[in-house]
């Protein structure tokens, strides 16, 4: 069976257990013309649930977080079936264990697991069934004896396949800038911006806006990775290759110049201020309330509604899970507004996971290259309407005005008008900029230069543009960064 299947060795004891579990349930007694398992159960066995040993298939990932655009299934093996429950054992190549679920699909017409390998020398000649079948029949006139294949020999056939189906593939990973990066030359081929980091440290603020007097210590902090969940059991870990099971080397945090980035986000501010890496955050994230004007200080005023403010903490990854930012917001607590009191519009337009779908064809079937940029706090950039009040933010209250409060020139997150007011800033400039809506999409923009077009998407903060012109890139980029704080993150691998 493991032959037959190209399956490897270490595999020996779940071939014994489906070989036991299907001759259990196929195999008729004479005597009785029953199988074992009608005459313990006395009843028949649905045979409609048995697969090839050694099968490709694909088990649906439901236990991770998982983004729109990242595969939903995994490439694994069947190696047998569940004791204890309806379910099969599949052998999961990216995280290296044996799990056991019903969501899985099987491509039984495909070559069991070594049909194609990444070596670049010529593949191995494995026994095919005939040669099998020839081993078991005795030739009456050989041509040649046969000589049963050793252990070694056997482990050397195999080799190709094990390097293949259970090593994972090499990614080269980019190296995250410590500093901002200065904007290459320009060209007609490879695009450049004018950019701006977006993990780079803002500039210090002023002792006056702060009101922290400890300095927070350092506190390096490890993540264990991320398996599959879904009944997840300890494979056999003597295997005469190598050890199949050892775990994949990962990243638990992301230097960025003396901050180290760290997994794990606090549940409130007295967890958040042991970090460096959190401390950071909030100051970048108050010295882009002083830059963009976001408040001004005032003394409490009287009969009106006091907006309390609290801190959330969210790490972002990257395309290969690893810490790209750790993200510091400074919000609105949860309060009841009144419609036509507090506000007066929340609805904006946000743009649907098919409508990006077909921006991304749209713009491949043109041949474009598609670029992504983000907007930086872009919600503190929407124009407020109505006159809010808020409180001091936690751990940054003013030490000679500690009663008084910030009256509000622009937005707030968590307000029911910011992302109305956000999206009417960032549609009116691009309008200003003789782009035009989407009549059926309104967060698709287009912008028309002779033969050429630049087709923008955006989503919130998040934008992805496209154009038939190489030099509409830079052009757009500029155009941005003169108005808003942007980061270019360069040609698309994922998007949000």
């Amino acid at each position: 069976m493991l032959i037959f299947s190209k399956a490897l060795m270490f595999l020996w004891a779940e071939a014994v257990a489906i070989t036991c579990y299907t001759q259990n349930r196929s195999l008729i007694h004479t005597r009785h013309h029953k199988t074992t398992y009608e005459l313990v159960h006395n009843k028949k066995h649905d045979l409609t649930f048995f697969r090839v040993f050694g099968a490709l298939c694909y088990p649906t990932n439901d236990s991770e977080d998982l983004g729109k655009l990242q595969p939903t299934a995994d490439i694994g093996i069947f190696v047998g079936y569940a004791p204890s429950r309806k379910g099969y054992r599949i052998y999961n190549k990216r995280t290296r264990r044996i799990m056991e679920t019903i969501h899985v699909q099987f491509d039984e017409l495909t070559e069991q697991m070594a049909s194609v390998h990444l070596g670049t020398g010529p593949a191995p000649n494995f026994l095919t069934p005939r040669q099998i079948s020839s081993c078991l029949v005795p030739n009456p006139v050989p041509a040649t004896p046969y000589t049963p294949p050793t252990n070694k020999e056997l482990e050397i056939l195999f080799q190709p396949m094990f390097d293949e189906y259970l090593e994972p593939l090499r990614v080269e990973r980019p190296v995250l800038p410590a500093l901002a990066v200065q904007a290459p030359v320009n060209s007609a081929s490879t695009p450049s911006f004018n950019t701006i980091d977006k993990d780079a440290p803002s500039p210090s603020i002023s002792p006056s806006s702060l009101a922290l007097q400890s300095h927070c210590s350092h506190q390096g902090v490890a993540a264990e990775p991320n398996y599959i969940e879904d009944h997840t059991i300890a494979p056999v870990e003597n295997n005469p290759f190598v050890n199949v099971f050892a775990p994949e080397p990962h990243y638990e945090a992301s230097s960025l110049g003396d901050i180290i980035l760290s997994k794990i986000e606090p549940k409130n501010f007295k967890s958040a201020i042991t970090e460096d890496c959190w401390f950071q955050a909030m100051q970048n994230e108050i010295y882009e309330f002083d830059r963009l004007q976001v408040w001004e200080l005032v003394p409490q005023p009287d009969c009106v509604m006091i907006i309390a403010l609290k801190w959330i903490y969210k790490v972002k990854l990257d395309e290969y899970v690893d810490v790209l930012k750790n993200k510091a917001r400074l919000v609105a607590k949860e309060y009841r507004q009144d419609e036509g009191i507090e506000f007066e519009e929340s609805f904006t337009p946000v743009a649907r996971i098919e409508a990006i779908r077909i921006f991304i064809a749209n713009a491949t079937s043109r041949n474009m290259t598609i670029y992504q940029m983000d907007i930086k706090t872009a919600f503190l950039n929407g124009e407020l309407k109505e006159e809010v009040y808020v409180t001091q933010p936690e751990g940054f209250v003013d030490p000679d005005h500690p009663t008084h409060v910030y009256r509000l020139k622009k937005a707030l997150y968590r307000l029911k008008q910011v992302p109305r007011a956000w999206y009417d800033t960032l549609s009116r400039f691009l309008l200003d900029n003789n782009f035009s809506k989407g009549a059926v999409d309104p967060t698709l923009f287009t912008r028309k230069t002779g033969k050429h077009i630049l087709l923008v998407q955006i989503y919130v903060d998040d934008i992805i543009f496209a154009s038939t012109d190489p030099k509409a890139y830079d052009m757009f980029s500029n155009e941005m960064s003169s108005k808003f704080q942007t980061s270019m993150m360069g040609q698309m691998s994922f998007f949000l």
